[in-house]
């Protein structure tokens, strides 16, 4: 079903992964993190889809208890690394 919104609608791992469901942010704002690991800045939650779907990435949450919460932008690739290599 791809009605599910959130972005990433393409990738179907998305609904096995919680780190993927950007759904279960509660708040309004992210501190969004680039893929590099450097500070974008602290930005609503539909301009931090919005980047990563303009640029082909994946949006993955870092911590749902920071205020506000954390995200990182990741490629693919690398976020399959990272979640086989935690």
């Amino acid at each position: 079903d791809e009605e599910g919104g959130g972005g990433r609608r393409d990738r179907p791992e998305q609904e096995q992964d919680p780190a993927l469901d950007i759904e279960r942010i509660q708040s309004s704002t992210v501190r969004l993190l680039d893929a590099q690991k450097n500070m974008v800045g602290v930005i609503s939650v539909s301009e931090a889809v919005r980047i990563a779907d303009e640029n082909d990435l994946m949006l993955a949450i870092l911590s749902l208890d920071g205020d506000p919460p954390v995200l990182r932008l990741f490629e693919e690739k690398d976020y399959k690394y990272v979640a086989v290599n935690t």
